[in-house]
């Protein structure tokens, strides 16, 4: 199935469909149609929309507020299946799409609306739509488009352009952050390595991967710690991921040091290490 067409399909299941949402102050409803404003012009080259709103995450965690702090990006491969998500707590954690779910991250962050669509409509269940509404850490999305307009998210989430210039990776979240390569070379929709740009641009001087797997099932499908999503991609698009990391890693390891911390990743471009050394760092 095409993106287009499967963007379809997403729209034809969400159209129509009521969302209630428990505020400390008062209850409102919603439909995903009402999230979508018209497509803006770009105020500048690089920038992905031009849209500058008080809902931008750097207004609120500007460039630099985790200087020389450690950071976590927890992502969703397999071999966190049999993790202690007690091992977080107290960490500055990026939870990555579903992450969220097992922990209480400093960010929760996704690329694509249509996650936050099934998040918020209860597809992974009504229990973690609640748990999604109701966190304490910044909930943060991608700027991006459905039906060629700007998805308009709900207010208490924070949002970063995407950055389409000619460097792989930014160096201030007032740009943007890169999906995985410059413009017209890397995959674009890498939310692992939008992550790492958003740690750097924070700050962080030291960077954690965990379930950083980078590989599928060896069948040809993806696979994940969780039970996936309404739609499945090849395992193909693993290698063009550790290929965007592979590239930019360099430019990546002058700003911090990254560490993996996923056994038997495919991830090889940066050096590896055990979960229990990061608890003896010093914060």
């Amino acid at each position: 199935m095409s993106g287009e067409t499967f963007q379809e399909s997403v729209l034809q299941e969400l159209r129509g469909i009521r969302v209630a949402l428990e505020t400390p102050r008062q209850k409102k409803t919603f439909s995903l149609q009402k999230c979508i404003k018209p497509k803006p012009q770009p105020s500048a080259p690089g920038l992905g929309t031009g849209i500058r709103t008080e809902n931008y995450l750097w207004k609120h965690l500007p460039d630099g507020a985790w200087k020389g702090q450690q950071c976590i990006i927890v992502g969703g491969g397999p071999s966190l299946r049999n993790f202690n998500w007690d091992l977080l707590e107290g960490e500055t954690v990026i939870a990555i799409n579903r992450a969220f779910e097992m922990c209480d991250p400093t960010i929760s962050f996704a690329m694509d609306h249509q996650w936050w669509g099934w998040t918020e409509i209860g597809r992974f269940g009504k229990d973690i739509a609640h748990r999604y509404r109701t966190m304490k850490g910044y909930k943060v999305m991608l700027n991006s488009m459905m039906e060629n307009a700007w998805v308009r998210y709900p207010r208490d989430i924070y949002t970063v352009d995407p950055w389409h210039g000619n460097a792989s990776v930014t160096l201030s979240n007032n740009d943007g952050v890169g999906l995985g390569g410059p413009q017209g070379t890397g995959p674009q929709n890498n939310s692992g390595f939008a992550a790492v740009n958003l740690a750097l641009n924070l700050g962080a001087t030291k960077i954690y991967l965990l379930g950083f797997d980078m590989k599928g099932d060896g069948q040809g499908r993806q696979v994940w710690w969780h039970d996936g999503y309404p739609s499945l991609q090849s395992e193909r698009v693993y290698a063009e991921f550790r290929k965007a990391f592979t590239d930019a890693a360099p430019l990546m390891l002058q700003r911090a040091d990254i560490i993996n911390l996923t056994p038997d990743s495919a991830l090889e471009c940066f050096p590896f290490g055990e979960m229990p050394h990061v608890a003896t760092m010093d914060k």
